[in-house]
């Protein structure tokens, strides 16, 4: 069952380099509330543990997939109680009784993510567990990536392979992906209008009649020498902020998601009460809305506007922002609605309490990633609405995020 490990050339945000899981010391549990998926080597290696109670609950708990032609999802375990069959007291048992080696491909990951980039392990987390949240969105300074060579399991999996050898396109792609880093990290620019500069620059290589790399380093030096401009804040204070369609939007996104996850439907009926969104009294709703944001939000988010900077550009980073051309808009699409749903909580909550502390936003972020952020049909649905709408879509995205 052993896999030896391999060295790789590691490139990794430096939180990973403190990260340890705290098992029973977690506030939430990694598997509460999903289905974990066992690949077919773990699957087989289950069905030869001699451990007698282990082997009873594997009978249990473990079952195939109608569909086994998926070897990674070839079967899943039934939970208990909401959480995996094999979990007492925050710990696993399988690892706890039979090793490391003897966790599934799922298990054996998380929270961690694994990307090829060439012959590069580009290696980030997850900020649906607690440590990682809390390592990532309490740290003050701009996120910073390290590269060295490690050994590491060869199980792990890996969600994207990306050759930027390939075309034009992806030859710009450290280029593109630099400039998009440093511009999230422009402590000049309040996070609502680093996401407005993003989203003019996502628009600008949508509509590019050629994709060369002249025109895609062009593109990137005008956007950098606009963000330098002095004229450039004047441009974003002149963007209209329409109060009632962004309660619309926000609205429609919250109401559609139900959840088994205790703290996010808490956040949610908080949000919900500060702005009375079950009210029929639209002039009251925008009123707390905008109270809200005077009062609570804002004066929170320009003192500690790391916590969202630093979980942007952990998605940027994640996700390979803007690897593929032909998703450019699904790219900025995502990420807007991510940001926003977060920020209408973090506002609500505070609205909510009359207060906001880094340690309340992170733990609001953490929840809304745990339901949000790994349910890819939801997520879906979302882009879809926003692509469907009435609106101009770029147009709609600017108004989501204009604060």
């Amino acid at each position: 069952m052993y896999e030896m490990k391999k060295k790789f050339v590691v490139l990794k945000p430096q939180y990973m380099n403190e990260f340890q899981c705290i098992g029973s010391e977690c506030p939430d549990t990694c598997c509460a509330g999903w289905r974990v998926d066992i690949d077919k080597k773990t699957y087989k290696s289950y069905r030869k543990v001699r451990d007698k109670e282990i082997s009873e609950r594997i009978t249990k708990f473990v079952k195939k997939n109608k569909d086994e032609s998926n070897d990674e999802k070839y079967a899943f375990i039934q939970t208990k109680d909401g959480a995996c069959g094999f979990l007492e007291n925050g710990l696993c048992d399988i690892q706890l009784k039979l090793g490391e080696e003897f966790l599934s491909k799922t298990c054996l990951s998380y929270p961690r993510v694994f990307n090829f980039v060439d012959e590069q392990v580009e290696l980030s987390a997850k900020l649906s567990c607690p440590e990682i949240a809390r390592l990532v969105l309490s740290n003050e300074k701009p996120m910073e990536f390290d590269l060295a060579e490690e050994f590491m399991d060869t199980r792990h999996n890996y969600r994207t392979a990306l050759k930027t050898n390939s075309d034009a396109w992806h030859r710009c792609f450290w280029k593109i992906r630099t400039f998009v880093i440093e511009l999230l990290q422009n402590r000049n620019y309040s996070i609502s209008e680093r996401m407005i500069l993003l989203g003019m620059f996502c628009e600008k290589l949508t509509f590019m009649s050629n994709i060369d790399e002249t025109s895609i380093t062009n593109i990137i030096g005008t956007f950098r020498m606009r963000v330098n401009s002095s004229h450039t804040r004047d441009q974003l204070d002149d963007l209209p902020r329409v109060i009632h369609l962004q309660i619309q939007l926000l609205k429609e996104m919250i109401q559609s998601r139900k959840s088994n996850h205790d703290k996010f439907n808490e956040y949610s009926r908080q949000t919900n009460a500060a702005f009375f969104i079950d009210k029929l009294d639209q002039k009251l709703v925008e009123e707390s809305f905008t109270d809200g944001y005077d009062l609570y939000y804002k004066p929170f988010i320009e003192k500690y506007s790391y916590v969202f900077e630093n979980y942007l550009v952990n998605q940027v980073f994640e996700r390979l922002f803007l690897s593929n051309s032909s998703s450019i808009l699904e790219d900025y699409i995502l990420l807007v609605t991510l940001y926003s749903i977060l920020r209408f909580h973090i506002q609500g909550v505070a609205t909510y309490k009359k207060e906001m502390t880094v340690k309340q936003a992170i733990d609001i972020i953490q929840a809304c990633s745990k339901v949000i952020e790994h349910d890819q049909i939801f997520l879906k649905l979302l882009s879809d609405h926003i692509k469907n709408s009435n609106f101009d879509t770029w147009a709609l995205l600017m108004i989501l995020v204009k604060e």
